[in-house]
């Protein structure tokens, strides 16, 4: 994701933060001095303790996305990084998984961290005193977090469950895709609506929330769309082998060097030498043919195939 800087990683995955986190983190340190907090410390360290659930908030959303990346990395699918934004945060994963399953629980894991955070800190939480009010809205907010992200719309998670589980039903990851995407769709139609709602009401206060409203409608609509051609892509290189698209070596012509490229078999299919280029990083594949060094296999190749 451009405009963001590398600050860790966990688990070997880079963790990111986009320029658009520190906008989101001064409202949010804002909304929650006249809100929730107002009344609750002195001004200064009501500024304090903003900030402090702030940060231990986009930290809530960085253990949700680790969920997901860790349950991916244990069924053998890359996670190319982690990234905090405007919205919230999300985990690159290259690749789809190959079974209804596995697409379930990578859904799942992120949800089921926040509702573990949220049940941690609940013990905590109560109305009287400062940190027992901070630990309340950290609680509220995991909830929150883990309860949305089940709405059966993609990109949420609860749409890649919806997906995964048309597509045991219907057995085409295409359709299951389009329909879960559908689904995403009318979600950012619903909530571009109440925005515009709000900000047609009298209280300027309204105007506020409905600004922030329709544009979480429209990220969230441009990622179904995204999703719906990432969905229809993977579908296709599933059907594509490598022999139908590798440069194969001219009779007699020494094969290229090796220089630690990945490599992969001449049967397998696109989506396989798709993420095996994505998660090596590397510009090209070797191919093989059982033993013998037949050709090799670039993304451009693979580009080209899918927009022939």
């Amino acid at each position: 994701m451009p405009l963001s800087f590398p600050i860790g990683r966990v688990l070997g995955i880079p963790i990111r933060v986009h320029a658009s986190w520190f906008v989101v983190f001064a409202l949010m340190v804002y909304g929650l001095v006249v809100g929730p907090l107002a009344g609750a410390a002195r001004p200064l360290l009501a500024v304090g303790a903003a900030m402090v659930v702030a940060l231990l908030l986009f930290a809530s959303v960085t253990l949700h996305e680790l969920g997901h990346s860790a349950v991916a990395l244990s069924l053998g699918i890359n996670v190319r990084s982690i990234t905090l934004f405007l919205f919230g945060g999300v985990a690159e994963i290259v690749g789809e998984p190959r079974r209804v399953r596995d697409e379930i629980a990578i859904a799942l894991a992120g949800p089921a961290v926040s509702f573990l955070l949220a049940l941690a800190i609940v013990p905590f939480a109560g109305e009287d005193g400062l940190l027992p009010r901070m630990c309340e809205l950290l609680a509220l907010a995991n909830f929150s977090v883990g309860a949305l992200n089940l709405l059966p719309a993609l990109p949420l998670d609860g749409g890649r469950v919806l997906r995964a589980v048309l597509w045991g039903l219907l057995g085409d990851y295409r359709r299951a895709t389009t329909v879960a995407a559908g689904s995403g769709l009318l979600l950012a139609g619903g909530v571009i609506a109440l925005g515009l709602l709000s900000l047609a009401a009298p209280l300027s206060g309204a105007r506020g929330g409905g600004l922030w409203f329709v544009l979480i409608g429209l990220f969230l609509g441009r990622s179904a769309v995204r999703a719906h051609s990432l969905g229809k892509a993977h579908a296709l290189l599933r059907q594509g082998r490598v022999g139908e698209v590798a440069v194969r070596l001219p009779p007699g012509v020494p094969p290229p060097p090796a220089d630690g490229l990945p490599s992969i078999d001449i049967d397998a299919s696109l989506e396989e030498a798709a993420t095996l280029l994505a998660g090596s990083g590397a510009p090209r594949a070797l191919v093989f043919h059982g033993r013998d060094l037949v050709g090799e296999i670039s993304r451009a190749e693979i580009a080209r195939w899918l927009l022939r």
